[in-house]
């Protein structure tokens, strides 16, 4: 079930990347906070140095640390799959 899934932290991700092109890396990774996520947390979200850190490590894990600040769409294949399993 989608819910036990979710409770166990487990995500999916499908072979068609699915990011917003038009953000660079580092915004896009923003998403992986949770206090980012929902209505209400995107209006107030603020990106604290926690949230920083948070995104260079997954980045750093990922292989994207040296492009966190261009734009995702023009990563090649490969790396569009990393970000998205990143900000999963």
């Amino acid at each position: 079930m989608p819910s036990t899934r979710s409770s166990r932290r487990i995500g999916r991700k499908f072979q068609t990347p699915s990011i917003y092109e038009n953000l660079s890396v580092i915004s896009e990774s923003r998403s992986l906070v949770p206090r980012g996520r929902g209505v209400f947390g995107a209006l107030f979200f603020h990106c604290s140095d926690e949230v920083k850190n948070r995104v260079q490590a997954v980045a750093e894990e990922i292989g994207l640390a040296g492009q966190l600040d261009i734009e995702a769409g023009l990563l090649s294949h490969g790396q569009k799959q990393w970000l998205e399993i990143g900000m999963l």
